[in-house]
Protein backbone atom coordinates (compact mmCIF):
# COMPACT_ATOMS: atom_id res chain seq x y z
CA UNK A 1 0.00 0.00 0.00
CA UNK A 2 3.21 2.38 0.70
CA UNK A 3 4.52 1.57 -2.74
CA UNK A 4 1.33 2.88 -4.35
CA UNK A 5 1.04 6.03 -2.00
CA UNK A 6 4.50 6.95 -2.78
CA UNK A 7 4.03 6.56 -6.32
CA UNK A 8 1.14 8.25 -6.78
CA UNK A 9 2.40 11.50 -4.49
CA UNK A 10 5.29 11.37 -7.04
CA UNK A 11 3.24 11.67 -9.65
CA UNK A 12 1.44 13.89 -8.36
CA UNK A 13 4.48 16.18 -7.63
CA UNK A 14 5.49 15.77 -11.11
CA UNK A 15 2.21 17.03 -12.70
CA UNK A 16 1.89 19.93 -10.32
CA UNK A 17 5.04 21.38 -11.49
CA UNK A 18 4.57 20.02 -15.34
CA UNK A 19 1.28 21.75 -15.22
CA UNK A 20 2.12 25.47 -15.22
CA UNK A 21 5.19 24.78 -17.82
CA UNK A 22 3.25 23.28 -20.20
CA UNK A 23 1.34 26.35 -20.45
CA UNK A 24 4.49 28.51 -20.78
CA UNK A 25 5.24 30.12 -23.62
CA UNK A 26 8.91 28.62 -25.02
CA UNK A 27 10.58 29.95 -28.10
CA UNK A 28 13.26 27.82 -30.01
CA UNK A 29 15.74 28.45 -32.50
CA UNK A 30 19.35 27.66 -33.33
CA UNK A 31 21.35 25.95 -36.07
CA UNK A 32 23.18 22.73 -37.08
CA UNK A 33 26.72 23.12 -38.78
CA UNK A 34 28.77 21.18 -40.67
CA UNK A 35 32.36 21.77 -42.73
CA UNK A 36 35.25 20.21 -43.81
CA UNK A 37 38.55 21.84 -44.55
CA UNK A 38 41.52 20.97 -46.25
CA UNK A 39 44.31 23.16 -45.26
CA UNK A 40 47.97 23.10 -46.63
CA UNK A 41 51.19 24.60 -45.19
CA UNK A 42 49.38 26.64 -42.61
CA UNK A 43 52.45 26.41 -40.25
CA UNK A 44 55.36 26.41 -42.15
CA UNK A 45 54.31 27.57 -45.84
CA UNK A 46 56.46 25.19 -47.30
CA UNK A 47 59.11 25.30 -45.22
CA UNK A 48 60.31 21.46 -43.96
CA UNK A 49 59.24 22.02 -40.19
CA UNK A 50 60.98 20.14 -36.90
CA UNK A 51 58.54 17.56 -35.47
CA UNK A 52 59.35 16.15 -32.20
CA UNK A 53 60.37 12.74 -32.15
CA UNK A 54 61.29 10.93 -28.63
CA UNK A 55 62.55 12.78 -25.37
CA UNK A 56 65.64 11.48 -23.69
CA UNK A 57 64.70 11.55 -20.18
CA UNK A 58 68.54 9.99 -18.92
CA UNK A 59 70.26 13.61 -20.56
CA UNK A 60 66.72 15.63 -20.57
CA UNK A 61 67.24 15.98 -24.28
CA UNK A 62 64.26 16.17 -26.83
CA UNK A 63 65.26 15.30 -30.22
CA UNK A 64 63.75 16.14 -33.57
CA UNK A 65 63.30 14.55 -37.40
CA UNK A 66 62.33 16.96 -40.54
CA UNK A 67 59.59 16.75 -42.77
CA UNK A 68 57.49 18.67 -45.02
CA UNK A 69 54.34 19.82 -43.50
CA UNK A 70 51.33 17.83 -44.36
CA UNK A 71 48.06 18.77 -45.22
CA UNK A 72 45.45 19.42 -42.32
CA UNK A 73 42.03 17.57 -43.61
CA UNK A 74 38.99 16.86 -41.45
CA UNK A 75 35.22 17.61 -40.97
CA UNK A 76 33.83 19.04 -37.52
CA UNK A 77 30.17 19.82 -36.27
CA UNK A 78 28.40 21.77 -33.65
CA UNK A 79 24.46 22.01 -32.94
CA UNK A 80 23.71 25.09 -31.20
CA UNK A 81 19.89 25.53 -29.21
CA UNK A 82 18.41 28.97 -27.61
CA UNK A 83 15.60 28.74 -25.73
CA UNK A 84 13.65 31.31 -24.38
CA UNK A 85 11.32 30.86 -21.71
CA UNK A 86 8.88 33.85 -21.35
CA UNK A 87 7.11 33.30 -17.96
CA UNK A 88 5.93 36.78 -17.79
CA UNK A 89 5.36 39.35 -20.36
CA UNK A 90 7.95 41.32 -18.66
CA UNK A 91 10.21 38.62 -17.37
CA UNK A 92 12.22 36.02 -19.42
CA UNK A 93 14.68 33.33 -18.75
CA UNK A 94 16.94 32.96 -21.78
CA UNK A 95 19.33 30.26 -22.42
CA UNK A 96 21.64 28.30 -24.88
CA UNK A 97 24.12 25.99 -25.49
CA UNK A 98 26.13 24.03 -28.13
CA UNK A 99 26.35 20.29 -28.37
CA UNK A 100 28.66 17.95 -30.44
CA UNK A 101 30.85 20.73 -30.90
CA UNK A 102 33.51 18.07 -32.07
CA UNK A 103 36.08 16.71 -35.48
CA UNK A 104 34.29 13.93 -36.93
CA UNK A 105 35.91 10.59 -34.98
CA UNK A 106 36.58 12.39 -32.02
CA UNK A 107 34.28 10.53 -29.18
CA UNK A 108 31.78 11.83 -26.63
CA UNK A 109 33.69 9.51 -24.04
CA UNK A 110 37.14 8.93 -24.20
CA UNK A 111 37.09 4.71 -25.01
CA UNK A 112 40.03 2.26 -25.82
CA UNK A 113 41.14 2.67 -28.97
CA UNK A 114 39.28 6.20 -29.63
CA UNK A 115 40.13 9.89 -29.71
CA UNK A 116 37.95 11.73 -27.27
CA UNK A 117 36.03 15.32 -28.11
CA UNK A 118 38.51 18.25 -27.29
CA UNK A 119 37.36 19.64 -24.13
CA UNK A 120 33.87 18.02 -23.83
CA UNK A 121 32.25 16.35 -20.81
CA UNK A 122 31.04 12.64 -21.06
CA UNK A 123 28.04 14.24 -22.07
CA UNK A 124 29.48 16.53 -24.70
CA UNK A 125 27.16 19.49 -24.39
CA UNK A 126 28.53 22.88 -23.03
CA UNK A 127 25.73 25.00 -21.97
CA UNK A 128 26.69 28.52 -22.78
CA UNK A 129 24.45 31.36 -21.13
CA UNK A 130 21.44 31.15 -19.28
CA UNK A 131 20.27 34.68 -17.45
CA UNK A 132 16.96 36.31 -16.19
CA UNK A 133 15.23 39.05 -18.46
CA UNK A 134 13.80 41.46 -16.22
CA UNK A 135 12.07 44.62 -17.61
CA UNK A 136 11.87 46.81 -14.53
CA UNK A 137 10.20 50.23 -14.82
CA UNK A 138 13.64 51.91 -14.48
CA UNK A 139 15.56 49.83 -17.06
CA UNK A 140 16.34 46.08 -17.88
CA UNK A 141 18.03 44.11 -16.53
CA UNK A 142 20.22 40.56 -17.30
CA UNK A 143 21.28 38.36 -14.12
CA UNK A 144 23.28 35.34 -14.68
CA UNK A 145 26.03 33.68 -17.35
CA UNK A 146 25.16 36.30 -20.01
CA UNK A 147 26.73 37.41 -23.45
CA UNK A 148 29.49 39.38 -22.95
CA UNK A 149 32.63 41.03 -24.77
CA UNK A 150 30.90 42.85 -27.92
CA UNK A 151 31.06 46.16 -28.76
CA UNK A 152 29.12 47.21 -32.07
CA UNK A 153 32.17 46.07 -34.83
CA UNK A 154 33.27 43.00 -33.80
CA UNK A 155 36.86 44.71 -34.31
CA UNK A 156 39.03 44.28 -31.32
CA UNK A 157 36.20 42.54 -29.45
CA UNK A 158 36.56 38.60 -27.33
CA UNK A 159 33.45 37.45 -27.49
CA UNK A 160 32.80 34.97 -24.75
CA UNK A 161 30.36 34.44 -21.89
CA UNK A 162 30.65 35.70 -18.47
CA UNK A 163 28.66 35.39 -14.82
CA UNK A 164 27.35 38.85 -14.55
CA UNK A 165 25.02 41.62 -14.36
CA UNK A 166 23.85 44.43 -17.06
CA UNK A 167 21.24 46.63 -16.43
CA UNK A 168 20.28 48.33 -19.66
CA UNK A 169 19.02 51.92 -19.67
CA UNK A 170 16.92 52.37 -23.37
CA UNK A 171 16.54 55.63 -25.51
CA UNK A 172 13.07 56.62 -25.69
CA UNK A 173 12.28 55.45 -29.45
CA UNK A 174 13.04 51.99 -28.18
CA UNK A 175 10.47 51.91 -25.25
CA UNK A 176 12.41 53.95 -22.50
CA UNK A 177 11.77 57.05 -21.18
CA UNK A 178 10.73 59.69 -22.86
CA UNK A 179 13.44 62.20 -21.53
CA UNK A 180 16.19 59.40 -22.99
CA UNK A 181 17.59 60.03 -26.14
CA UNK A 182 20.92 57.51 -25.58
CA UNK A 183 21.07 53.83 -25.09
CA UNK A 184 23.30 53.30 -21.49
CA UNK A 185 24.53 50.22 -20.28
CA UNK A 186 26.44 49.09 -17.37
CA UNK A 187 27.82 45.48 -17.00
CA UNK A 188 29.52 43.31 -14.21
CA UNK A 189 31.47 40.58 -14.91
CA UNK A 190 33.16 38.01 -12.45
CA UNK A 191 35.67 36.63 -15.02
CA UNK A 192 37.11 34.70 -12.20
CA UNK A 193 36.49 33.57 -8.42
CA UNK A 194 39.15 32.49 -5.63
CA UNK A 195 37.43 33.35 -2.52
CA UNK A 196 34.92 30.56 -1.97
CA UNK A 197 37.86 28.76 0.12
CA UNK A 198 39.11 29.70 3.07
CA UNK A 199 42.91 29.20 1.90
CA UNK A 200 42.37 32.81 -0.18
CA UNK A 201 41.21 36.28 0.22
CA UNK A 202 41.01 38.68 -2.17
CA UNK A 203 41.65 36.58 -5.54
CA UNK A 204 39.42 37.83 -8.18
CA UNK A 205 39.29 38.81 -11.97
CA UNK A 206 36.25 41.70 -11.64
CA UNK A 207 35.35 43.62 -14.81
CA UNK A 208 33.73 46.91 -15.21
CA UNK A 209 31.86 47.93 -18.39
CA UNK A 210 30.01 51.24 -19.03
CA UNK A 211 28.46 52.17 -22.82
CA UNK A 212 26.97 55.28 -23.51
CA UNK A 213 25.71 56.19 -27.24
CA UNK A 214 23.34 57.36 -29.58
CA UNK A 215 22.07 54.80 -31.91
CA UNK A 216 19.70 55.17 -35.06
CA UNK A 217 19.73 53.28 -38.54
CA UNK A 218 21.72 56.21 -40.24
CA UNK A 219 23.91 57.72 -37.52
CA UNK A 220 25.51 55.82 -34.59
CA UNK A 221 28.11 57.48 -32.18
CA UNK A 222 28.71 55.08 -29.13
CA UNK A 223 31.35 54.82 -26.42
CA UNK A 224 32.91 52.47 -24.03
CA UNK A 225 34.85 52.47 -20.87
CA UNK A 226 35.83 48.88 -19.13
CA UNK A 227 37.69 48.25 -16.08
CA UNK A 228 39.47 45.08 -15.10
CA UNK A 229 40.97 44.29 -11.95
CA UNK A 230 43.02 40.93 -11.56
CA UNK A 231 44.57 40.09 -8.18
CA UNK A 232 46.25 36.32 -6.91
CA UNK A 233 47.99 35.39 -3.94
CA UNK A 234 51.14 33.04 -4.13
CA UNK A 235 52.97 31.16 -1.41
CA UNK A 236 56.13 30.02 -0.72
CA UNK A 237 54.13 27.75 1.74
CA UNK A 238 50.74 26.83 2.71
CA UNK A 239 50.73 28.53 5.52
CA UNK A 240 53.23 31.46 4.45
CA UNK A 241 51.96 34.10 1.64
CA UNK A 242 54.74 36.57 0.50
CA UNK A 243 53.20 38.46 -2.41
CA UNK A 244 50.32 39.28 -4.67
CA UNK A 245 50.29 39.79 -7.91
CA UNK A 246 47.89 42.80 -9.34
CA UNK A 247 46.73 43.90 -12.34
CA UNK A 248 44.61 47.33 -13.63
CA UNK A 249 43.58 47.43 -16.74
CA UNK A 250 41.24 50.19 -18.82
CA UNK A 251 40.13 49.81 -22.49
CA UNK A 252 38.58 52.77 -23.97
CA UNK A 253 36.71 52.36 -26.97
CA UNK A 254 35.33 55.24 -29.83
CA UNK A 255 32.85 53.63 -32.60
CA UNK A 256 30.82 55.72 -35.06
CA UNK A 257 28.80 55.05 -38.46
CA UNK A 258 27.47 57.76 -40.39
CA UNK A 259 24.82 56.24 -43.55
CA UNK A 260 25.04 58.42 -46.87
CA UNK A 261 22.71 56.88 -48.97
CA UNK A 262 24.49 53.86 -50.94
CA UNK A 263 27.49 54.37 -48.64
CA UNK A 264 27.92 53.78 -44.92
CA UNK A 265 31.28 55.16 -42.99
CA UNK A 266 32.25 53.65 -39.65
CA UNK A 267 35.32 53.71 -37.76
CA UNK A 268 36.45 52.05 -34.12
CA UNK A 269 39.24 53.66 -32.20
CA UNK A 270 40.30 51.45 -29.25
CA UNK A 271 43.15 52.20 -26.62
CA UNK A 272 44.16 50.22 -23.44
CA UNK A 273 46.43 50.76 -20.84
CA UNK A 274 47.04 49.54 -17.48
CA UNK A 275 49.93 47.52 -15.24
CA UNK A 276 50.54 44.65 -14.10
CA UNK A 277 52.93 44.23 -11.00
CA UNK A 278 55.89 41.80 -10.74
CA UNK A 279 55.14 39.22 -7.95
CA UNK A 280 59.41 38.52 -7.55
CA UNK A 281 59.01 34.72 -6.96
CA UNK A 282 61.22 33.47 -4.23
CA UNK A 283 63.03 30.48 -6.23
CA UNK A 284 66.46 29.25 -6.37
CA UNK A 285 66.15 28.58 -9.76
CA UNK A 286 64.36 31.69 -11.27
CA UNK A 287 66.76 34.81 -12.25
CA UNK A 288 66.25 37.66 -10.92
CA UNK A 289 66.27 38.04 -7.66
CA UNK A 290 67.60 34.97 -6.02
CA UNK A 291 65.89 35.98 -2.72
CA UNK A 292 62.45 38.06 -2.65
CA UNK A 293 62.91 41.56 -1.07
CA UNK A 294 58.79 42.39 -0.89
CA UNK A 295 59.73 44.95 -3.84
CA UNK A 296 57.53 44.92 -6.96
CA UNK A 297 58.02 46.39 -10.26
CA UNK A 298 55.49 47.12 -12.55
CA UNK A 299 55.25 46.08 -16.49
CA UNK A 300 53.21 48.87 -17.82
CA UNK A 301 50.64 48.45 -20.84
CA UNK A 302 49.59 50.86 -23.46
CA UNK A 303 48.46 50.26 -26.99
CA UNK A 304 46.20 51.27 -29.56
CA UNK A 305 43.87 49.67 -32.27
CA UNK A 306 42.06 51.76 -34.95
CA UNK A 307 39.42 50.74 -37.79
CA UNK A 308 37.89 52.65 -40.95
CA UNK A 309 36.03 51.28 -43.36
CA UNK A 310 33.37 52.64 -46.29
CA UNK A 311 30.80 50.23 -48.12
CA UNK A 312 28.96 51.18 -50.75
CA UNK A 313 25.53 49.21 -51.48
CA UNK A 314 24.08 49.06 -55.05
CA UNK A 315 20.74 46.55 -54.89
CA UNK A 316 22.45 43.50 -55.20
CA UNK A 317 26.07 44.54 -55.59
CA UNK A 318 28.40 45.51 -51.88
CA UNK A 319 31.63 47.02 -52.00
CA UNK A 320 34.03 48.17 -49.19
CA UNK A 321 37.35 48.65 -48.44
CA UNK A 322 38.96 49.58 -44.96
CA UNK A 323 42.09 49.70 -43.09
CA UNK A 324 43.38 48.23 -39.92
CA UNK A 325 45.52 48.49 -37.51
CA UNK A 326 46.75 47.56 -33.81
CA UNK A 327 50.03 48.12 -32.41
CA UNK A 328 52.42 46.05 -31.92
CA UNK A 329 55.41 45.06 -29.37
CA UNK A 330 58.69 44.85 -31.23
CA UNK A 331 60.14 42.56 -28.06
CA UNK A 332 57.12 40.76 -28.76
CA UNK A 333 55.93 38.55 -25.58
CA UNK A 334 59.59 39.29 -24.42
CA UNK A 335 58.00 42.31 -22.22
CA UNK A 336 55.46 40.50 -20.55
CA UNK A 337 58.25 39.17 -18.86
CA UNK A 338 60.45 42.46 -17.95
CA UNK A 339 59.78 44.09 -15.05
CA UNK A 340 59.84 48.05 -15.88
CA UNK A 341 59.27 47.77 -19.43
CA UNK A 342 55.58 48.62 -21.29
CA UNK A 343 53.19 46.05 -23.32
CA UNK A 344 52.80 48.41 -26.87
CA UNK A 345 51.02 45.06 -27.90
CA UNK A 346 47.22 45.49 -27.93
CA UNK A 347 45.76 42.25 -26.37
CA UNK A 348 44.01 40.01 -28.62
CA UNK A 349 45.06 41.99 -31.85
CA UNK A 350 41.72 42.27 -34.05
CA UNK A 351 39.54 39.95 -31.81
CA UNK A 352 36.70 38.89 -33.44
CA UNK A 353 37.19 40.48 -37.07
CA UNK A 354 37.83 37.57 -39.06
CA UNK A 355 37.85 39.40 -42.19
CA UNK A 356 40.53 36.93 -43.80
CA UNK A 357 40.67 33.28 -43.22
CA UNK A 358 44.42 33.01 -42.35
CA UNK A 359 45.45 36.38 -41.01
CA UNK A 360 43.02 37.28 -39.05
CA UNK A 361 40.11 33.55 -38.82
CA UNK A 362 39.40 32.23 -35.42
CA UNK A 363 39.40 29.00 -36.41
CA UNK A 364 42.00 28.12 -33.13
CA UNK A 365 43.59 25.41 -34.86
CA UNK A 366 44.55 27.45 -37.74
CA UNK A 367 44.78 30.91 -35.74
CA UNK A 368 47.12 29.55 -32.88
CA UNK A 369 49.80 27.58 -35.05
CA UNK A 370 49.57 30.36 -38.05
CA UNK A 371 53.55 30.43 -39.33
CA UNK A 372 54.14 28.91 -36.13
CA UNK A 373 53.26 31.95 -34.32
CA UNK A 374 49.73 32.36 -34.02
CA UNK A 375 47.71 35.12 -36.38
CA UNK A 376 46.16 38.34 -35.20
CA UNK A 377 42.90 37.12 -34.47
CA UNK A 378 42.21 36.71 -30.50
CA UNK A 379 43.19 33.21 -30.75
CA UNK A 380 46.48 33.91 -32.54
CA UNK A 381 47.42 37.09 -30.68
CA UNK A 382 50.22 37.65 -32.69
CA UNK A 383 52.37 40.56 -30.34
CA UNK A 384 53.99 42.43 -33.71
CA UNK A 385 51.18 44.19 -34.52
CA UNK A 386 49.09 44.49 -37.98
CA UNK A 387 48.24 47.28 -40.34
CA UNK A 388 46.08 45.40 -43.04
CA UNK A 389 44.39 47.15 -46.37
CA UNK A 390 41.94 45.31 -47.56
CA UNK A 391 38.93 45.55 -50.54
CA UNK A 392 36.38 43.43 -51.21
CA UNK A 393 32.70 42.92 -52.31
CA UNK A 394 30.08 40.45 -52.89
CA UNK A 395 27.11 39.96 -55.73
CA UNK A 396 24.28 38.29 -55.50
CA UNK A 397 23.91 35.90 -58.87
CA UNK A 398 20.00 35.53 -57.89
CA UNK A 399 17.86 35.57 -54.97
CA UNK A 400 19.49 32.24 -53.77
CA UNK A 401 23.17 32.45 -55.03
CA UNK A 402 25.63 35.47 -53.58
CA UNK A 403 29.88 35.17 -54.93
CA UNK A 404 32.13 36.99 -53.10
CA UNK A 405 35.63 38.04 -52.26
CA UNK A 406 38.26 39.72 -50.19
CA UNK A 407 42.19 40.67 -50.58
CA UNK A 408 44.19 42.15 -47.91
CA UNK A 409 47.78 43.26 -47.82
CA UNK A 410 49.42 42.93 -44.17
CA UNK A 411 51.81 44.58 -42.69
CA UNK A 412 53.81 44.06 -38.70
CA UNK A 413 53.27 47.38 -36.72
CA UNK A 414 56.76 46.46 -35.24
CA UNK A 415 59.83 44.21 -35.27
CA UNK A 416 62.70 43.59 -33.47
CA UNK A 417 64.71 43.39 -36.81
CA UNK A 418 64.52 42.64 -40.59
CA UNK A 419 60.94 42.81 -42.96
CA UNK A 420 57.75 43.97 -42.18
CA UNK A 421 56.11 42.61 -45.09
CA UNK A 422 53.52 39.80 -43.65
CA UNK A 423 51.87 39.16 -47.36
CA UNK A 424 48.96 39.13 -48.96
CA UNK A 425 45.77 37.02 -48.75
CA UNK A 426 42.74 36.41 -51.20
CA UNK A 427 40.16 34.61 -50.32
CA UNK A 428 36.94 33.96 -52.25
CA UNK A 429 33.22 33.00 -50.61
CA UNK A 430 30.31 31.30 -52.63
CA UNK A 431 27.10 30.87 -50.51
CA UNK A 432 23.72 28.99 -51.88
CA UNK A 433 20.28 29.38 -49.94
CA UNK A 434 18.99 26.05 -50.98
CA UNK A 435 15.50 26.52 -49.38
CA UNK A 436 14.28 28.43 -46.31
CA UNK A 437 16.61 27.05 -43.59
CA UNK A 438 19.39 25.55 -45.01
CA UNK A 439 22.40 26.84 -46.34
CA UNK A 440 25.73 25.80 -48.54
CA UNK A 441 29.20 27.61 -48.22
CA UNK A 442 32.32 27.24 -49.80
CA UNK A 443 35.74 29.42 -49.53
CA UNK A 444 38.89 29.28 -51.13
CA UNK A 445 41.41 30.94 -49.69
CA UNK A 446 45.03 31.42 -50.79
CA UNK A 447 48.01 33.18 -48.41
CA UNK A 448 51.07 34.59 -50.04
CA UNK A 449 53.76 34.90 -47.17
CA UNK A 450 56.65 38.23 -47.08
CA UNK A 451 59.94 38.40 -45.26
CA UNK A 452 58.67 38.60 -42.04
CA UNK A 453 58.16 34.88 -41.31
CA UNK A 454 61.72 34.52 -42.90
CA UNK A 455 63.30 36.80 -40.68
CA UNK A 456 61.17 35.93 -37.65
CA UNK A 457 62.94 32.83 -37.47
CA UNK A 458 65.97 34.38 -35.90
CA UNK A 459 63.72 36.30 -33.44
CA UNK A 460 63.57 34.70 -29.90
CA UNK A 461 61.64 34.21 -26.46
CA UNK A 462 63.67 34.54 -23.88
CA UNK A 463 61.77 34.45 -20.02
CA UNK A 464 64.37 36.56 -17.75
CA UNK A 465 62.75 34.20 -14.57
CA UNK A 466 63.55 30.90 -15.90
CA UNK A 467 67.34 29.03 -15.41
CA UNK A 468 69.76 30.11 -18.69
CA UNK A 469 70.64 26.44 -17.63
CA UNK A 470 67.58 25.31 -19.24
CA UNK A 471 67.87 26.75 -22.85
CA UNK A 472 64.93 28.13 -22.74
CA UNK A 473 65.89 30.02 -25.73
CA UNK A 474 63.50 29.62 -28.48
CA UNK A 475 62.50 30.70 -31.63
CA UNK A 476 59.24 32.45 -32.33
CA UNK A 477 58.39 31.44 -36.16
CA UNK A 478 59.99 28.46 -38.13
CA UNK A 479 58.27 29.59 -41.40
CA UNK A 480 59.56 30.33 -44.84
CA UNK A 481 57.76 33.09 -47.42
CA UNK A 482 56.22 30.63 -48.97
CA UNK A 483 52.49 30.32 -49.35
CA UNK A 484 49.09 28.33 -48.04
CA UNK A 485 45.95 27.68 -48.96
CA UNK A 486 42.66 26.08 -47.81
CA UNK A 487 39.58 24.72 -49.06
CA UNK A 488 36.34 24.67 -46.78
CA UNK A 489 32.52 23.35 -47.12
CA UNK A 490 29.85 24.12 -45.12
CA UNK A 491 26.35 23.07 -44.59
CA UNK A 492 24.30 24.69 -42.06
CA UNK A 493 20.47 23.88 -41.08
CA UNK A 494 19.01 27.06 -39.38
CA UNK A 495 15.55 26.70 -37.38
Amino acid sequence: MKKFLFIGLALGVAFMFAAPAMALDVDYSGFYRVRGFCVHDYEGFGKRIEVPDWYDTTNSIQYYHEESEHATDYFDMILGVEIVFNVHPRLKLITNFTALDKVWGETDADRPGHEAARGDDSNNIDWNQAYMEIDAGVGQFQVGRIRYGEFNHPFVDDGTEADGIRYTLNPSIWGGPRWNPLLFTFTYAKMFEGDWTNARSDEDIDEYRMTLGYVSDNFIIDSLIQFERDEFEFDISPATVISIDKADMWLYNLYAMMKFGIIKIEGEFAYTHGYITDPNYNDENLIPPNDWTGEMEDIEIDAMGWLIQTTLNIDRLEVYAGWAHTDGDKDGINDYYSPGNTINAFPGQVGDFDILFFLTGTESVIAENFGGMGNWSANGDNPHGLDLFYIGGGFDINRDVNISGVWGLARADRVPFGSKKIGWEADIWLTWQIMDGLQYKALFAFFDAGKFWEDAQNYYFDNPYDNPDAGNIMAYSHADDGSCWALMHQLTLSF
